[in-house]
């Protein structure tokens, strides 16, 4: 095997290595936006999920792993990235239809199909308003029930 080979294959492990970090930072951080957000206030805080741990050797479970340090860990966090996509998209979807009701609001006395599309756009702004709402109260339903 020649020098510049084995520099591939160096390059190589070192390109995979630098994925790993990458991946291993991309799931650090929605861990902690995942307990930073928490509406359900099902995860510990952040702190506490990065706190040091010590696992005993003598048994055969990994007392370190987040699922046995907090039971329920990874379900949660999955809903609460869940939560959270869907609350950011609805805010967005609800200042799009804002931003388009204030430009068409304009133009409604113009014309029957102006005062149509003026009507259309406050529907949906009425629409995109109710779900986030919706969304909005789902954690206070979900504590109360």
């Amino acid at each position: 095997m020649s020098d510049a080979e084995r520099k591939d294959d160096a390059d190589g492990c070192l390109g995979w290595v630098g994925v790993a970090i990458v991946l291993a930072l991309v799931v650090a951080a929605l861990i902690s936006v995942a307990a930073l957000v928490d509406p359900f206030s099902w995860m510990p805080p952040v702190g506490e999920i990065w706190a040091d741990c010590d696992d005993d050797y003598a048994t055969e479970r990994d007392e370190c792993a987040l699922e046995n340090r907090f039971p329920g860990f990874w379900i949660h966090a999955l809903v609460n990235l869940v939560y959270a996509a869907v609350a950011l998209g609805l805010v967005l979807a609800f200042l799009a239809s804002v931003f388009d009701l204030r430009v068409k609001r304009a133009a409604r006395f113009a014309s029957a199909v102006a005062a149509a599309e003026h009507r259309s756009a406050m529907d949906q702004a009425i629409g995109c308003g109710v779900a986030l709402a919706a969304v909005a109260l789902l954690p206070i339903v979900v504590a109360i029930a």
